[in-house]
């Protein structure tokens, strides 16, 4: 059988570097105990505790509302691992105490992004978070707003296809005489001794549109003041309804997008 050989794309140094799957970023299990779904507003400047101006992303937190709840129970799968299946979806009045010490009780919870203004997603998206009691969204807000540190995942900005100059930062070659009247030619990509190029060698290919996770982004919303009748370049006008969470230092994607907002 013949094989084929083909360098790594890519590099391991800023891993991955393929587009995301989906726009939308999804959690894992362990993080579905406390986030919101947010749409990103855009930055502005702040004055900290030492009288200093900082930088923070403002976020905008949609209408929420509760679906159902879904059982799920442990079933030990391969290796004695432990897998979740879902028993049965149920309403608010059919709930018994008693089915949180059974089961793991999930809520089904629907974010609305269709009165915000400029986002054009018209269907709802359908979240699960894991709860030890009946959910009650005022004191969910409440308590999720008054922590202190979160974490963000999203998609980043993307610019398609790029070389290896804007994708790596990559030198150019020093002489013009050298390039050979190629103005974006880099430099050697491996070294004389080996035989192969090494998959940490940088290469051209698709920039931005990837998955990251910011993580120690604090929590600034109460030194942020400003009107909500204020537009944003952008962004437009925020809705009077919903609530704004700031959080100092710049966050993955661009405005407008939607990403996901936790904590530990």
């Amino acid at each position: 059988m013949v094989q084929v050989w083909a360098p790594r794309k890519g590099t391991l140094a800023f891993t991955p570097r393929v587009r995301a799957k989906e726009l939308i970023t999804s959690l894992k299990i362990k993080d579905k105990r406390s986030f919101l779904l947010v749409s990103k507003i855009g930055s502005m400047k702040f004055k900290d505790e030492n009288n200093l101006y900082e930088n923070a992303t403002l976020f905008e937190i949609p209408e929420i509302q509760l679906k159902n709840y879904s059982l799920y129970s442990k079933v030990k799968g391969i290796c004695n691992s432990k897998i979740l299946t879902k028993i049965k979806v149920i309403t608010e009045a059919e709930i018994k105490s008693e089915d949180f010490l059974n089961y793991i009780v999930v809520a089904n919870l629907s974010f609305n992004f269709e009165n915000i203004k400029g986002i054009s997603r018209k269907k709802e998206l359908i979240r699960e978070l894991i709860v030890s009691e009946l959910f009650n969204k005022d004191k969910y807000l409440q308590n999720f707003l008054d922590n202190r540190i979160f974490s963000q995942k999203g998609v980043t900005k993307g610019h398609g296809f790029s070389g290896v100059v804007k994708r790596m930062g990559l030198k150019l070659k020093k002489h013009k005489h050298a390039r050979a009247n190629k103005t974006r030619l880099p430099g050697a990509i491996s070294t004389r001794g080996l035989a192969r190029i090494p998959s940490s060698a940088p290469y051209a290919g698709q920039l931005g549109c990837q998955t990251r996770t910011i993580t120690n982004l604090r929590n600034v919303t109460k030194l942020i003041s400003f009107s909500k009748s204020k537009e944003f370049k952008h962004y437009g006008v925020i809705n009077e309804t919903n609530k704004i969470l700031a959080l100092k230092g710049s966050c993955a994607g661009p405005i407008k997008s939607i990403s996901n907002i936790y904590y530990d």
